[in-house]
């Protein structure tokens, strides 16, 4: 089997850029072009029946094609102009403004352009009149902007075409749909809001900033599954809105601070509140996630796990009792902890599980400097935030198989803890080809 892939990139820009100063005032400016293109191509062939028995593994020392041939090309291209431009009276007063025009390959002709732009400003307190005899502050800045983003990152490089695949039944060649396309797809647009404060006080011993941010992703890219009727596991779609709100807090600290040698410690958090506000589409399941209005893009949706039988040694899930299709039958349901459950996963109920968000994000550290050495460390934390652990998963069943001899693979040693005999008292369910 011989596999083939090349990637080719180019990215171009171009930028010309202005800069004056007069008498207090300063201004400086710059507009752009930027390019880039993405090519990838593949290529895949097999065959089998070697004719001498040697190291010549080239295709002419086989005689019968094992796999057809496999081969395709994707292609994405991105083209942006853009222009920006800075004010500042005194390094007192701070204006600025932007704006650019991107067009994306993944977007229909007609849905291919976004305009996007921004404005800001700032005002450097620490040096007004009224701060003159403030001695203990060394700069003080509030500073606010408002901007707009594109995205168009998805899966698919052709999401707005309908896409087809070569099939055969029999002899007779066919085409079977590979995917829907949506020509009114166009870009995901974020709208950020942020206001802060910077500071640094008693001669740049404490440093510091507090932001707050609002930022709101309008047109969200989804890739939405379709029923079998629709000929295609899943279409994109532009599709609701999210809004992420949240503080972040960093600081700067100097414990030593003499001429030769400086210590100083840093930290910051980050809370965030993310939430769907809208979603024009019906509620979805995107496995482990489900996409709903009201709560978090990634908020877990899995079936109610409640322990493990003592008698039977099978999984007990809480029973779906609102689901009218469900037929549940006689002693299937069972009292266990105090709720209704059943062995028949099929019948278990889902629900919200958590969310995969952290709650809180941040990293804290230190710098020791003497005279030209630096050293400094830097650590990183996150709080809240579950995690779907798939791998361990896999290793606590029986059904998953990552050799080629069936049933053969590695398991984790909690399996060594597994139900046994009945009466006993675990939450590792019994051994049992094909139940969860």
């Amino acid at each position: 089997t011989k596999n083939h892939s090349t990637t080719t990139t180019w990215n171009i820009n171009q930028m010309l850029s202005y800069s004056r100063n007069f008498g207090k005032h300063h201004f400086d400016a710059i507009a752009g072009h930027e390019s880039y293109k993405y090519d990838y191509t593949y290529l895949s062939t097999s065959m089998q029946n070697q004719v001498f028995k040697t190291d010549n593994y080239e295709y002419g020392n086989f005689t019968e094609l094992k796999a057809m041939p496999n081969s395709y090309v994707n292609t994405y291209r991105v083209e942006g102009y853009l222009t920006r431009a800075n004010y500042d009276y005194d390094e007192r007063y701070f204006a600025s403004a932007s704006f650019r025009r991107d067009g994306s390959s993944r977007f229909a002709k007609e849905a291919r352009w976004g305009n996007f732009w921004s404005v800001g400003g700032g005002w450097r307190i620490d040096k007004e009149g009224f701060m003159a005899n403030v001695g203990w502050v060394d700069m003080l800045k509030l500073r606010a902007s408002y901007g707009e983003v594109g995205n168009d990152d998805l899966d698919a490089y052709y999401p707005w075409r309908a896409t087809y695949t070569v099939s055969k039944n029999g002899t007779q060649p066919g085409y079977v749909q590979g995917s829907l396309g949506n020509k009114e797809l166009s870009w995901e647009v974020s709208h950020n809001f942020d206001s802060a404060v910077e500071f640094d006080l008693f001669r740049s011993r404490l440093g510091g900033t507090v932001e707050f941010f609002d930022r709101q992703s309008s047109n969200l890219l989804f890739s939405v599954p379709q029923p079998l009727s629709a000929g295609a596991d899943n279409v994109d779609l532009n599709a609701g809105t999210m809004r992420n709100l949240g503080v972040e807090v960093s600081l700067d600290y100097a414990l030593i601070q003499k001429r030769d040698l400086t210590w100083r410690i840093n930290g910051n958090a980050t809370v965030i509140n993310n939430k769907l506000v809208d979603l024009p589409i019906a509620d979805y399941t995107s496995s482990p996630y489900k996409i709903a209005q009201g709560h978090p893009r990634y908020e877990f949706w899995l079936r109610q796990w409640e322990g493990v039988n003592p008698e039977t040694g099978y999984s007990l899930f809480e029973a779906d009792l609102d689901n009218e299709a469900f037929e549940f039958e006689d002693g299937e349901i069972i009292d266990f902890k105090g709720k209704k459950c059943t062995e028949n996963i099929e019948h278990a109920k889902y629900d919200w599980s958590g969310i995969a968000t952290p709650r809180v994000t941040g990293g804290f550290g230190t710098q020791l400097s003497w005279k030209n050495l630096t050293f400094s460390m830097n650590f990183y934390y996150q709080l809240g935030g579950l995690y779907y652990d798939s791998t361990y998963k896999a290793l606590m069943t029986t059904t998953t198989s990552t050799s080629s001899a069936p049933g053969h693979h590695a398991l984790h040693v909690d399996i060594l803890d597994r139900w046994q005999k009945p009466g006993d008292i675990t939450n590792v369910p019994r051994l049992s080809g094909g139940t969860d």
